[in-house]
């Protein structure tokens, strides 16, 4: 990555700066992603009861 400081402010080449955009773009696909997995996942258990935990592992 080259950066030149020409005319008083850094310069970036538009190959470098499309790169690290597209960088950052599959950075926030992923993170919705993975938020949209997580409400997936929420939406298709059931909310756990207070004593789900603790009769796990009861026999009768």
């Amino acid at each position: 990555m080259s950066i030149s400081a020409t005319q008083g402010s850094p310069k970036i080449s538009i190959d470098d700066y499309l790169m690290v955009k597209s960088a950052q773009m599959s950075n926030n696909k992923a993170k919705l992603d993975g938020a949209n997995a997580l409400k997936l996942i929420d939406s298709a258990l059931p909310a756990p009861t207070a004593t789900q935990g603790n009769n796990l592992n009861v026999k009768a």
